[in-house]
């Protein structure tokens, strides 16, 4: 449950995602009640970390968040999304942050795409890691 508030925070500190909560009653509460002048109370959230991004980077769309066992939160995003004048400062594909929001490392993209061993995916779309550690991507 830790793990899952954890990355949720994340993500929302990673895209500024504004989080919009809709709820009300089933019928219309009589006038005059106290429930008809009640003030809905909505949920509050606040950044558990925020990441601390390196060299000045600049991230493309981010198209998958995933955490592991030592509550690393791991990111693929899309390098090519970003702006044309910013594009040499694009962040990697993948990036790794520990629970406080440092970075730890990060890898892929641009560099991976003329790679001998194996073929980058021209568009970024999920990662994964499994409980050995190891990290899966899908793509397109």
């Amino acid at each position: 449950m830790k793990q899952t508030i954890r990355m949720g925070m994340f993500a929302l500190a990673i895209s500024a995602a504004a989080v919009v909560v809709s709820c009300g009653p089933a019928s219309e509460p009589e006038a005059g009640s106290a429930a008809a002048t009640a003030i809905p109370e909505y949920p509050s959230y606040s950044p558990v970390a925020w990441p601390t991004i390196p060299n000045n980077w600049v991230f493309g769309l981010v198209s998958g968040i995933a955490h592991d066992s030592q509550d690393h939160i791991w990111l693929i995003t899309r390098p090519r999304t970003v702006p044309e004048a910013d594009r040499d400062r694009a962040s990697p594909s993948v990036l790794e942050f520990d629970a406080a929001g440092n970075y730890i490392q990060g890898w892929g993209g641009e560099d991976y795409r003329d790679s001998q061993e194996f073929e980058w995916p021209n568009t970024e779309h999920g990662i994964n890691v499994d409980d050995s550690g190891n990290v899966w991507l899908a793509g397109s």
